[in-house]
């Protein structure tokens, strides 16, 4: 598997030559916004015992993504005793569930840091309710939403199997599996089920996953971000083997990484545009009433002022996106050999 790291944010011309040196690079065109390579920010769904951990693992080797689990993000803002960590450890001590919005803070926040701003994320058990998803997608202004959602499909009889199968040696901590890694011999008679680990207690776990499973995917697939962005979300059966499952994700997830990136472009193109606008767009019949149309002559002045710079950045940008798209396709290629 081809390893992909976005430690580096560079402008694409230095992203392409890093990653294609045998391939021929394009020159800057001038008067250009800034245009970067977005890492990837990816969430991964899915029952528990679904293979989270393992898909997990293969992601952040293939991409490069920081992995954030809620329960260590919460553990590393107690131990650093933040303001937000204390807050969770109060509501810990006393044997209560953490709130919702104190959660999404200290997530949140864990975004925000330098690691996961430069090379990406992947968020795993997070969010699990429908209003931590719209808190994810309505932070920032919009620009903490994931580029894409990995969800896991096991069926609820293989959850159980996977879990009430587990038995645990009290001695090494080690965990086996009665069916998948039995214990050895020596000992096979010391290995215990964990409490949580009973049929019961699955089934408990499972209902409440399903009760947020749909609202949560639901939240995901109707956002609509800047431009019309999207959030698709992949679905892949928990039986596939585990590379392959992260294979085909990687390259879904670069590429609506690289989508971003392109809308990104836009934005900046767009606050460009209204700049201008506001600089030299007032004429002798401007109004400062909102429910006043412009007049016919500043209406003629603003068209005046953006059609020459409509017809500079679009060409312009239109140069800058098709090696951008080139040098997608040939990275999907080559991940997908």
């Amino acid at each position: 598997m081809r390893r992909t790291h976005f430690t580096q944010l560079t402008p694409m011309r230095q992203f392409s030559a890093a990653t294609f040196p045998s391939l021929p690079q394009l020159e800057s065109p001038t008067n250009l916004p800034s245009s970067k390579v977005s890492p990837p920010r990816l969430v991964i769904l899915g029952p528990p015992a679904g293979g989270k951990g393992t898909q997990c693992e293969l992601l952040v080797e293939l991409l490069g993504v920081v992995h954030l689990s809620t329960g260590n993000i919460l553990r590393q803002a107690i131990q650093d005793r933040t303001p937000l960590g204390l807050k969770a450890q109060q509501y810990m001590d006393y044997g209560e569930l953490v709130p919702d919005d104190l959660i999404v803070d200290v997530v949140l926040g864990r975004l925000a840091e330098s690691d996961c701003v430069t090379r990406g994320w992947l968020l795993d058990g997070f969010p699990r309710t429908a209003s931590q998803a719209e808190a994810l997608l309505s932070a920032q202004g919009g620009r903490a939403a994931p580029d894409c959602v990995l969800e896991l499909e096991v069926p609820d009889k293989e959850v159980v199997r996977r879990i009430a199968g587990r038995r645990v040696d009290p001695v090494t901590g080690k965990t086996y599996h009665v069916e998948f890694n039995p214990p050895p011999k020596d000992v096979v008679d010391r290995v215990v089920q964990r409490n949580d680990d009973t049929e019961e207690k699955i089934q408990t776990r499972l209902t409440q996953f399903h009760a947020h499973a749909d609202a949560v995917r639901s939240v995901f697939e109707t956002y609509r971000g800047d431009f019309g962005a999207t959030i698709q979300v992949m679905r892949a059966s928990g039986y596939q083997p585990p590379p392959a499952i992260a294979q085909s994700f990687a390259d879904f997830a670069l590429k609506h990484a690289a989508q971003r990136s392109l809308g990104l472009m836009r934005r900046d193109i767009s606050k460009r545009l209204r700049r201008r606008l506001e600089v030299g767009g007032r004429g002798p019949h401007h109004t400062t009433n909102p429910q006043q149309k412009p007049s016919y002559p500043v209406r003629a002045r603003v068209r005046a002022l953006y059609a020459p710079l409509r017809m500079q950045l679009v060409p312009e940008s239109e140069q800058r996106l098709r090696p951008m798209r080139g040098m997608l396709r040939e990275l999907l290629r080559r991940l997908r050999a």
